[in-house]
């Protein structure tokens, strides 16, 4: 399955991208991250993440997607309204797709603030909230314009590095706060 997925990404690319992008196991390499910076440092008040809960029965679809659109932008806004900086999009999750997209729209509109993909798992297990997956080059368009990308071989590293330090989950249910990253008074400055 791997090999075949391989296969299918580097169809009509030269052999530099092609050992730029892949090692001789066949996984991703960290090729798309930008030389000489390191891993930002995420501080859980000022973070939030787009993304759909593993297991997700009914997830974002594209018949929902103006619902969930209006949801993200509203969450958006409050995140900036309480002091949220920094922004995450698991693009390989429906909701966290969407996200981008749309945060990507609310960019190219003057909006300034921090924006991080993350690859949650395997491109090749990837989910859409379209009928039919969009092309990977539209992917590689719209995480280009992200400032920072987290990729790693260990599909685990999202779990363990980056979804406990954001301090805001954004998912189809709604905003959530981690409550064990939050201060008290921080928590309740939110709920007035």
């Amino acid at each position: 399955m791997q090999h075949s997925f391989k296969n299918w990404l580097l169809k009509d690319r030269g052999a530099a991208y092609q050992e730029r992008i892949f090692d001789q196991s066949g996984s991703c390499r960290r090729a798309f991250e930008p030389p000489g910076k390191g891993i930002p440092q995420l501080e859980p008040r000022r973070t939030m993440l787009f993304y759909t809960p593993a297991g997700k029965w009914f997830p974002c679809n594209v018949f929902m997607k103006r619902h969930y659109q209006r949801l993200i932008f509203f969450c958006y806004r409050w995140g900036i309204c309480h002091g949220v900086s920094t922004f995450i999009v698991d693009y390989t999750t429906p909701f966290g797709l969407l996200a981008l997209e749309t945060l990507c729209r609310v960019r190219e509109m003057g909006e300034c603030f921090v924006f991080l993909g993350l690859q949650g798992y395997a491109l090749d297990q990837r989910r859409s909230y379209r009928l039919r997956p969009e092309p990977l080059s539209e992917l590689e368009r719209l995480y280009s314009q992200c400032d920072y990308r987290f990729y790693d071989d260990d599909l685990s590293y999202a779990a363990h590095k980056v979804y406990p330090f954001a301090g805001l989950h954004c998912t189809e249910n709604g905003l959530m706060a981690m409550k064990f990253h939050l201060s008290k008074d921080l928590l309740e400055a939110w709920k007035g």
